[in-house]
């Protein structure tokens, strides 16, 4: 990993960090999700910043070594900058090989639980950087909502009995089960402990309710998109604003929970 040059290609900006990576077979449209899109994914929730391949031809260089001489930028760190992003971490590109350590033993269906999850929180990262936030505060928080909703378990009946009409007699297939909240719930109980629990449940269940589920069923846009969004008042804009920065962190926390806590206890 270092710090590479600035004008390798026109899209490129300054301060850019390279990672450069063997791998044992050629990359191809089979193989790339697997080998390099997920590791974009993994360096984005471990340093906070965007990550994106970009193909550079080094077809005549045989080592790093060579790679590195070409390609090093003469500035590799500069102390006024914080190169942290979301995460305050001194050495936030540490947490990658602890990643790969516990992907490795988690269950199939926790590993496609995992994935869709940090699929999902990547999208929402994206959406939340593109101009004019007010125009789409309601869909990056819904899909922050449902990455957590991806790490949890399915709904799941709790008895088997049926329920029917009392006029006809009719099956009104309607099943007693848990709900997608109450899933988020144990999720989140399980995986977080201490006295601010409590609280993170009842923000989650609230901004399930009033923002996903609104969203989803009514199209109701809960920043007010349409009026002006979030900015165009004062008083409403604050608590929106926190709920943006503390359900993106606690999206980031569930994830890397998750990961810790399922493969410790494979």
């Amino acid at each position: 990993m270092f710090a590479g040059k600035n004008n390798l290609t026109s899209a490129l900006i300054d301060r850019e960090t390279f990672l450069y990576l063997e791998t044992k077979i050629p990359l191809s449209n089979q193989n790339r999700y697997r080998n390099l899109r997920v590791l974009c994914y993994l360096l984005e929730l471990a340093t906070g910043l965007p990550s994106e391949p970009k193909e550079i031809n080094i077809d005549k260089l045989s080592n790093f070594e060579a790679v590195f001489s070409k390609f090093k930028a003469n500035l590799f760190y500069e102390p006024e900058f914080n190169y942290g992003g979301l995460v305050n971490d001194k050495n936030t590109i540490a947490r990658i090989p602890a990643y790969s350590k516990y992907l490795k033993h988690l269950s199939k269906s926790d590993l496609q639980n995992f994935e869709n999850s940090l699929q999902t929180y990547i999208w929402a990262e994206e959406i939340q950087k593109l101009p004019n936030p007010q125009l789409h505060y309601t869909l990056y928080m819904t899909l922050f909502l449902s990455s957590i909703n991806q790490l949890a378990e399915n709904p799941s009946p709790i008895c088997a009995s049926s329920v029917f009409c009392p006029d006809c007699d009719a099956n009104l297939n309607f099943k007693h089960s848990t709900s997608h909240v109450f899933e988020m719930e144990k999720l989140i109980r399980s995986l977080i402990t201490g006295k601010d629990v409590d609280g993170i449940v009842r923000k989650v269940k609230k901004l399930y309710h009033n923002l996903r589920s609104n969203f989803l069923h009514d199209g109701l846009l809960s920043g007010e998109e349409r009026e002006g969004g979030f900015f165009s008042d004062l008083d409403k804009s604050i608590p929106l604003v926190e709920d943006m920065a503390n359900l993106t962190v606690l999206n980031r926390k569930l994830l890397e929970l998750f990961l810790q806590q399922r493969a410790s206890n494979a």
